[in-house]
C-alpha cells in the first residue's frame, strides 16, 4: 500500500502473514519420489538429495522450517520532501526497514528450533545544490541504524545432547555519501 498522508510525505506499506504447512507439500513430495525412483533413469544425486529432504522433514511436525517459512513479514518506507520555500527546502529525508518475524529453523531430535526474529532499519538524507551551475543532488545513506543481533543459521547437537545455536550475526551500521550530477 502506497499512500500520501500530506503534502511531502510518501508512505508504503507492505506485510504478509503465512501459514506454510506440510499437510499438502509433503506427501505430493513423497509420491513424486517414489514415482522418479520407479521410472529408473533420474540422476542419482537428485535422488539421493530428495530422500534427504523427506529423511529431515517428512515426519516431523506439521509447521515447514525454513527462512521461507516465516510466519509474518513486514516492510515499510517513510520519506518526506521539504517544501519549496524556506532554508530546508532542497532537504529529503526517509527511512525504511523491514521485519520477519521468529520462523521454524529445523527440527533437530524431532524438538524445532527457532530462527530468531529480525528487524532492520535504514536511515537516508538527500540535499540538492547548485555547483559550478550543475544540479548535484548529495545523498546519506546510513545502513542498520539499530544494529540487529543474529538468526541462527545453523544447529548442533554435542555429544552431551545440548543443543548450541551457530548465529549470524548482523551487519555493523555503516554510512554511504554520494553525490550525483547531471551533465
Amino acid at each position: 500500500m502506497i499512500f500520501f498522508p500530506g503534502h511531502g510525505w510518501n508512505v508504503r506499506i507492505a506485510g504478509a502473514y503465512k501459514k506454510v504447512t506440510q499437510d499438502a507439500a509433503m506427501p505430493r513430495f513423497k509420491e513424486l519420489l517414489e514415482e522418479a525412483r520407479a521410472r529408473g533413469n533420474e540422476n542419482p544425486a537428485h535422488i539421493a538429495a530428495a530422500q534427504a529432504i523427506v529423511d529431515m522433514e517428512g515426519n516431523r511436525g506439521s509447521k515447514i522450517p525454513g527462512r521461507f517459512a516465516t510466519p509474518f513479514t513486514f516492510n515499510f518506507a517513510v520519506n518526506y520532501r521539504f517544501g519549496r520555500a524556506g532554508w530546508l527546502k532542497d532537504l529529503s529525508l526517509g527511512l525504511n526497514g523491514a521485519y520477519n518475524d521468529n520462523y521454524l529453523f529445523a527440527y533437530l531430535s524431532n524438538v524445532p528450533v527457532k530462527g530468531g526474529e529480525e528487524f532492520t532499519l535504514n536511515g537516508t538524507a538527500s540535499y540538492r545544490v547548485k555547483i559550478m551551475k550543475r544540479p548535484v543532488t548529495l545523498q546519506l545513506n546510513v545502513r542498520n541504524l539499530i544494529e540487529n543481533d543474529y538468526t541462527t543459521v545453523g544447529v548442533v547437537q554435542l555429544a552431551n545432547g545440548t543443543r548450541r545455536n551457530v548465529n549470524a550475526y548482523g551487519l555493523p551500521r555503516s554510512f554511504l555519501l554520494t553525490a550525483t550530477t547531471q551533465f
